[in-house]
């Protein structure tokens, strides 16, 4: 198993493509648009287009790597000693910047090499001809500073995550980058609730769910009426591209929801390994 040169391909491709269904969303965006937002719309399209074509990174903020972990059949070492050889050879290379900075000294790290992080996925894996199921997910910084997690009491989940979700939103604006996607993650703990946000982000797509997709879809709706934020920020339509709730069990006094912001090209690649088969491939 080639582990460092599929974390640098999964990079690469994380940083410089967007996925096949959101460029589909984005183009039905901009056609039902007008004004300033389908300029919007249309610049977007244009950058993912020439990123595509030239390998370039689609925005100059390359972010923070995360490698998202479903199954591996390899130790925690092993992973991280290759992930952190591929996010430094990455950075030399062009693809993401040096965005490793020292909290004390103020500095940056030229390789990245103190960045990168692990993310322990939620997952229920039956075929055992897989070796590795993980993702890259890059995450922007101003997506991330305006993410948020709380806890509270386990009773009246729904409301509860509805008005967590405005009250994020609202807070956050035209911050990470619209329009973007919303990944809701509900736990026991806070740690669950962020790594199951982090885990439907790595993963998901509009074409799955677990059940909740009626009120995704109220959200959306909801959020589009109230707030005028808009492609950039300049007003109109779409805000949001799509909210996800990703669910795990809860104690039976409290329950965690993590609210996780992904910018506009929802920067990821899947890394899949099976027994005499190996791919990255953008989903």
């Amino acid at each position: 198993m080639r582990l460092e040169e599929l974390f640098y391909e999964a990079i690469v491709r994380a940083s410089t493509t967007v996925p096949v269904w959101l460029i589909d969303i984005l183009e039905e965006c901009s056609k039902s648009s007008s004004g300033y937002s389908r300029v919007v719309l249309e610049t977007l399209l244009r950058a993912a287009r020439v990123s595509a074509e030239k390998r370039l990174p689609l925005c100059q903020d390359t972010g923070v790597p995360l490698l998202v972990v479903r199954r591996a059949t390899i130790s925690l070492e092993e992973l991280w000693k290759a992930f952190r050889l591929a996010v430094r050879r990455a950075t030399l290379d062009g693809f993401l910047r040096p965005n490793s900075l020292d909290p004390v000294k103020r500095g940056f790290e030229n390789d990245n090499s103190s960045l990168p992080y692990i993310v322990p996925a939620k997952a229920e894996i039956e075929d055992e001809n897989v070796l590795l199921d993980a993702a890259i997910l890059l995450r922007g910084g101003g997506a991330e500073y305006v993410s948020l997690v709380t806890a509270g009491s386990s009773t009246e989940l729904e409301e509860k995550i509805t008005a967590t979700v405005l009250e994020a939103v609202a807070r956050a604006g035209a911050k990470p980058c619209p329009p973007y996607i919303l990944s809701v993650g509900v736990g026991a703990t806070l740690a669950h609730a962020v790594a199951v946000a982090y885990t439907g982000l790595a993963y998901r797509t509009p074409r799955d769910g677990e059940g909740w997709s009626s009120l995704e879809r109220r959200l959306v709706e909801k959020l589009e009426k109230l707030l005028d934020i808009g492609p950039a920020g300049i007003g109109g339509r779409p805000t949001l591209l799509q909210v996800w709730i990703n669910l795990s069990h809860l104690h039976p006094a409290s329950a965690a929801i993590a609210i996780v912001f992904q910018c506009w090209p929802l920067r990821r690649a899947r890394i899949l390994v099976k027994a005499g088969e190996e791919k990255v491939v953008v989903t």
